[in-house]
């Protein structure tokens, strides 16, 4: 639920804070806002403060959702290679972090480990500050204001002004912010996709590790699993602007679902076996899908829109992205939570953690 908040919380701050400032403005600011969850969770001894760390935590996916909307900003012949350089970044990170994790939580605990991931949390703030300010493409200057003219066929610009229509007003609102994207077939349909795409793959990334350690391997071989995963992700990102020039986004999209699909139904058929190679391929397939999607859809939403209303569309896009995440935490979590409860009561068996103090 924080995490779907806080998702909101990106659509409505992200949009002003492009707007009005910048995209290095806001990186600034969400870098800075989710560090200081990551301190809060460190601090926190009670259930509400720790929701409340999570939901300045989420403030970091909207950083992803910045750097997304302003890439065509920056790049536009290269923007294929550009977007397959940045979703990069989240493949390494499923490479490196998962062990990074591991080994933090053997050494300081929960409460050091979020106190050491906000540190390097910060590094937003640095890089935002890197990106080159954009020069406004639009000046005041470039509109006549009633200081130019004071009258349009002898009638007064209040007289005009005083005789629109509700609808037209109505109308006006709309435009402004940007609700007539819903009015576009194919930008919903893109919606509907990354929903369902944010249902799948956060499920994959709450559950994939315990239930591994359900099925009887250690933390760091389950760990190590989910690094196989951050592989698949990267290679899904360089393969992506080699296929693009060759196929539509809508065969990419189609490939790509289906490699999803297979390495989804692949994972229950190789934890039955007990087979560490094959959960590794599921893990992997399951990844790359998700990478060449997550790439493919962003190529797409780029031709689907115009270019003043991307930042808000990608904004919409997470929105139902971090829906689809919370129905999928209740929704997956109820088929499994009875039995990955075990996991989750053994790994909390210490006397810092805040599920025994309650």
């Amino acid at each position: 639920m924080s995490y779907t908040i806080s998702s909101g919380k990106k659509y409505i701050f992200g949009n002003i804070l492009n707007n009005t400032f910048s995209p290095r403005i806001a990186m600034m600011t969400y870098g800075l806002l989710s560090s200081i969850g990551f301190m809060v969770g460190y601090l926190a001894g009670t259930l509400p403060l720790l929701v409340i760390s999570i939901m300045l935590i989420g403030f970091t996916f909207g950083a992803e959702a910045i750097t997304t909307a302003a890439l065509p900003l920056y790049f536009g012949r290269y923007y294929d290679l550009a977007n397959a350089i940045t979703h990069a970044g989240l493949s390494i990170g499923l490479i490196i972090l998962p062990p990074l994790t591991q080994f933090l939580l053997d050494t300081y605990g929960w409460r050091g480990t979020l106190l050491v991931l906000g540190a390097l949390n910060l590094n937003l703030v640095v890089s935002g500050a890197l990106l080159r300010p954009l020069q406004t493409r639009v000046t005041r200057s470039l509109y006549k204001t009633d200081r130019d003219y004071h009258s349009i066929n002898g009638r007064s610009f209040t007289s005009i002004q005083k005789q629109l229509t509700d609808i037209s007003k109505v109308m006006s609102i709309i435009k402004l912010m940007d609700l007539d994207l819903f009015l576009n077939f194919d930008f919903i349909t893109l919606c509907c996709i990354y929903t369902a795409t944010g249902y799948f793959f956060t499920g994959w990334v709450i559950y994939f590790v315990p239930h591994c350690q359900n099925i009887g391997f250690s933390p760091h071989e389950s760990a190590f699993l989910a690094t196989m995963g951050g592989v698949g992700n990267l290679i899904g990102t360089i393969v992506f602007p080699i296929v693009a020039k060759y196929l539509s986004g809508k065969v990419i999209l189609y490939v790509s679902a289906i490699i999803t699909a297979l390495g989804l139904v692949m994972d229950p058929v190789m934890a039955a076996f007990h087979s560490y190679i094959g959960i590794m391929m599921s893990s992997f397939a399951v990844n790359f899908g998700y990478a060449v999607t997550d790439c493919c859809m962003f190529k797409e939403l780029v031709a689907v829109v115009e270019e003043k209303k991307f930042s808000t569309a990608v904004n919409v896009l997470f929105v139902g992205y971090s829906i689809g995440s919370m129905s999928s935490g209740f929704l997956s979590g109820k088929k499994v939570r009875a039995r990955l409860w075990p996991v989750y009561r053994r790994d909390s068996a210490c006397s810092g953690d805040i599920c025994c103090n309650e």
